[in-house]
């Protein structure tokens, strides 16, 4: 019976003493968290004219992400200033307008606060007359994406008769871009030809990535 308790006794000393087998575990690395952005209370801006003299009265309509949203309809103070509760929801965009200018458009990104607009006069333009337009990133924006900076210029040909329309730029190696349609423009495409009897819009526009304002001459002849 002692060499029985003395036999386990010994082999239990000997598995204490073995060296271990459990394989090390490889530490698992901390997780990064990226904070969410914080949410907007307010949206917030000021309209202009092409002067930098504020605008008052005009519509700021605000547009929502999401199907048959909806949108903010707000309108400037004396100061040309705007503000509007987004707190639960998500804009994407924006159109402000005042009868006698031109309307524009500019994108809201997720995280901002303030979208500031510059409005032009309504300009016009007819057979034999040319007119200097300079295209500013302060400016509205056009496209489907809203890629494009743009301005506004309207013609409107007699009844029957039709116009051309053409651009040249002030530097060379600008492109002149015009179209007849807000969402879908080519460029370079520096002549426009309207056929209908009916008040027009030509787009002036230049890509969104650019850091400087360009400027354009825009000459309109018969084109009968």
């Amino acid at each position: 019976m002692t060499r029985l308790l003395v036999a386990v006794m010994l082999g239990l000393f000997a598995a204490a003493c073995s060296p271990s087998t459990v394989t090390p575990t490889t530490p698992t690395p901390p997780t990064t968290v990226i904070p969410s952005p914080e949410p907007r209370d307010m949206l917030s801006g000021v309209v202009v004219d092409e002067n930098e003299r504020p605008v008052a009265d005009a519509t700021v309509t605000i547009y929502l992400f999401g199907i048959k949203v909806t949108p903010i309809v707000t309108t400037t103070d004396a100061a040309g200033a705007y503000q509007a509760s987004v707190r639960d929801v998500r804009p994407v965009g924006a159109t402000a307008s005042k009868s006698g200018y031109e309307p524009a458009d500019r994108y809201i990104g997720e995280s901002s606060a303030m979208v500031d607009f510059r409005l032009w006069h309504t300009r016009r333009l007819a057979a034999g007359e040319s007119i200097h337009v300079v295209v500013d990133p302060r400016d509205g924006m056009c496209g489907l994406d809203w890629e494009w900076f743009c301005q506004t210029v309207r013609v409107t040909p007699p009844a029957g008769a039709a116009l051309r329309v053409d651009a040249v730029g002030d530097d060379p190696a600008a492109p002149a871009c015009l179209s007849t349609d807000l969402l879908f423009q080519v460029c370079p495409n520096p002549s426009v030809r309207v056929t209908s009897g009916v008040d027009m819009p030509i787009y002036v526009f230049v890509e969104w990535t650019t850091a400087v304002p360009r400027g354009f001459t825009l000459t309109a002849s018969d084109a009968r």
